[in-house]
């Protein structure tokens, strides 16, 4: 069985500084032709071999595959025991199988990176002390950073679960995260009642927004411009200035909390939903409402917004979805079938579709109005209810292209579901826990 993955860079380790003789490996790489030249340990494993070649050619280790001949190498041969002597190197050639990946974290305090073909776990991540409530992803790099409700973010390498750095100055959950991966920069936001501006390199605060009064619960940042806007408990959204950490407007208006937000920078407009039910579509620039879209009977948990058509569509505690027309603030289509109030939503706008998760432990796919005739819809019912899961659906990650959407629930488990068939593909298990946040890479 092969071993855990730190076990053999700790051999690595320990072969790295023993006086013993040294191999040579030649690497030829399927596909790219590249030949690559190593100087090993001769009693380091293979699995020590793909440790080097993941930081020489930045391939995770879990997609290599290692042959010499037409023998696929196994992590725990010794490099030695596999041929190759002085003038000689050992001839290896190695072949790169891309996977389809996802990461979970969960109320366990962990994150898992999944195989989507296998269904398993390949790494582990370890060193939260609360829940996890959310994580990105630069699978590029091959690089994620999360936040808990123990306080913190930690950077991750999802190669082997380590943690690269900690980023500690909050005294409360951490709400949600945005990042700049190309400016090495991050924004949270927490239930301490501020943001904080982070230096992904280093791990220090670039600085601490103060203005709110009360939990800071969700963000929308355009790096570019170096602004961002909070929604809060408080009842209020902030525009932030992100080069001087300084609140540039702060937008009066929701009766209660502030629960998501979702902005066009281009044009400076934004859509809150809060606790009260209601939606409010906001100017920017003058800091002013434009208007209220009513209709939830319950607090609207999550939206998406199509800008260039005007149309959104909001899920609620209500256990209805409705479809919106911004310019006209009126309510569309009624998207109605789940019973407990809905937690999570993505749609497609090309495709005229959505999908929600629901306290009812399933996830329904539906048909969009175009919003065309500016006619209110009938009620609209989901083209496919997806049911198996034993705990609320409160996370989820889709890809329209090859219609396949995961979920993660409160049951701790995940699945990986066909949308066209509605039918289950995969089952995940290895968290104990709820799950609350999804990340994948469907290419």
């Amino acid at each position: 069985m092969p071993l855990d993955r730190r076990s053999y860079r700790d051999r690595l380790r320990r072969a790295r500084g023993a006086p013993t003789h040294v191999l040579d490996v030649r690497i030829a790489t399927l596909g790219s032709g590249d030949v690559i030249e190593l100087r090993l340990p001769a009693a380091a494993m293979v699995a020590a071999l793909k440790d080097t070649l993941h930081s020489r050619l930045g391939v995770l280790e879990f997609e290599q595959q290692l042959v010499i001949g037409d023998t696929i190498l196994r992590e725990e041969q010794i490099l030695a025991d596999l041929g190759g002597s002085p003038g000689a190197p050992l001839q290896v050639t190695m072949v790169r199988t891309p996977r389809r990946l996802g990461i979970s974290g969960s109320d366990d305090h962990t994150l898992r990176l999944w195989d989507l073909e296998s269904g398993k776990t390949l790494t582990e991540f370890i060193g939260h002390r609360d829940w996890v409530s959310c994580v990105v992803v630069n699978w590029a790099t091959q690089r994620a950073l999360s936040g808990s409700g123990d306080g913190t973010l930690r950077m991750w390498d999802c190669a082997n679960g380590d943690t690269l750095q900690e980023f500690q100055g909050h005294t409360g959950p951490v709400s949600c995260v945005e990042v700049d991966w190309q400016g090495q920069r991050a924004i949270s936001a927490n239930h301490d009642k501020t943001l904080r501006l982070w230096n992904l390199r280093n791990g220090e605060s670039l600085g601490e927004m103060r203005g709110h009064s009360n939990r800071v619960m969700c963000v929308s940042v355009e790096w570019s411009l170096n602004r961002a806007l909070s929604g809060s408990y408080d009842r209020t959204l902030c525009l932030w200035d992100l080069e001087t950490c300084s609140r540039i407007k702060e937008l009066k208006g929701d009766a209660t909390w502030v629960i998501c937000v979702a902005v066009d920078w281009p044009s400076q407009r934004a859509l809150s939903g809060s606790l009260e039910g209601t939606l409010r579509l906001w100017d920017l620039q003058l800091g002013q409402s434009i208007r209220t879209l009513v209709g939830h009977h319950g607090w609207v948990t999550c939206e998406a917004v199509n800008w260039v058509s005007q149309l959104s569509v909001s899920g609620s505690y209500g256990s209805i979805l409705h479809v919106w027309d911004l310019q006209r603030g009126q309510i569309l289509q009624e998207l109605r079938g789940h019973d407990g109030p809905v937690l999570c939503l993505e749609a497609d706008w090309a495709s005229r579709r959505a999908i929600s998760g629901s306290e009812d432990q399933t996830l329904r796919l539906w048909t969009l109005t175009t919003g065309a005739d500016d006619v209110r819809q009938a009620p609209a019912i989901a083209t496919r209810v997806l049911r198996g899961h034993q705990g609320n659906v409160q996370a989820m990650s889709v890809d329209w292209l090859s219609n396949c959407v995961l979920s993660g629930s409160r049951d701790s488990t995940l699945r990986l579901w066909d949308l066209e068939s509605g039918s289950l593909i995969r089952e995940f298990w290895g968290h104990i826990g709820g799950i609350q946040c999804i990340a994948v890479s469907w290419e």
